[in-house]
This record gives C-alpha cells, structure tokens and sequence, in this order.
C-alpha cells in the first residue's frame, strides 16, 4: 500500500503545529480543507470527563463516521483549560493501543510537543480489551 493510501482517513483535531485554535489537520500539518463532514464537534467531547486529568487518551468507536477516536486534554500548545486534541483513524477494528503508536507516527508535531508520554484511561481496556504489555496506563509509573 502506498504512504498516501495508508496516511487517508487520519486527522488530527486541535491546535495545529504553528497556530492556536482547534482545526481539523492532515499528517502533514496543513489544514483539511476539502472535508464534507465537519469532524469539530468532536472537540471537547470525546475526552475523559475530567478535564484536570491531561494527556490520558480514550478510545472511541464512532460507528456513523467509520472512524476510531483517541481523545485527550492537551495544554501543550494552547494553555487555556478544556484545550484539547482528538486523532480520527479510518477504522472500526483498530485496537486502541495500535492506534496510538499507528498515530505517532503519522502525527510526529503532535506527539512532540507533548510534556509528557500521552497514557491510555483503564476505560479503554475495559470496553476494547487487554492492551498489549508494554502500553502505559493511567496511574502507573
């Protein structure tokens, strides 16, 4: 499969590599201009509710988009509380931990700038199984 075929469906929502405000981002960190749905509303609403706990990722299953999720609250780029950032992967089987290392390396100016290691909640475990040894959770060292 070719990179372009392989990098199609991915998006990044949140603060893009060299602006303040949340807009919809390809790999490449241009915006995507040419979507026909608007992937904003997920904006805030697929993170841990908590929103004083950052950089812990959930995972998502969103069915009518024929999109995965990883979700997290994210000051690294815009300081203000409830600043946040969602990965879209273009799958439905994906598991959550294979997303997130899929997604570091599609989203390289995402994953840097973060302060520390992006973890996944223990929610996603319980909803989409054992994450592989090795995957950080949330609370462990």
């Amino acid at each position: 499969m070719s990179d372009t075929l392989e990098l199609e469906g991915w998006f990044y929502v949140g603060c893009g590599p060299r602006e303040i405000g949340h807009y919809v981002w390809e790999h490449t960190g241009q915006k995507f201009r040419h979507h026909t749905i608007n992937f904003n509303w997920c904006d805030g609403s697929l993170q841990y509710p908590s929103y004083t706990q950052l950089y812990v990722a959930t995972f998502s299953r969103l069915g009518g988009y024929g999109k995965s999720a990883l979700a997290w609250w994210d000051c690294s780029a815009d300081k203000r509380p409830k600043s946040s950032s969602t990965i879209l992967a273009p799958s439905l089987t994906m598991h959550p931990a294979e997303m997130l290392e899929r997604a570091k390396g599609i989203f390289p100016w995402v994953f840097s700038r973060l302060p520390q290691e992006l973890v996944m909640h223990p929610i996603s475990e319980r909803a989409f199984g054992p994450l592989p040894t090795g995957t950080k959770q949330a609370g462990e060292p």
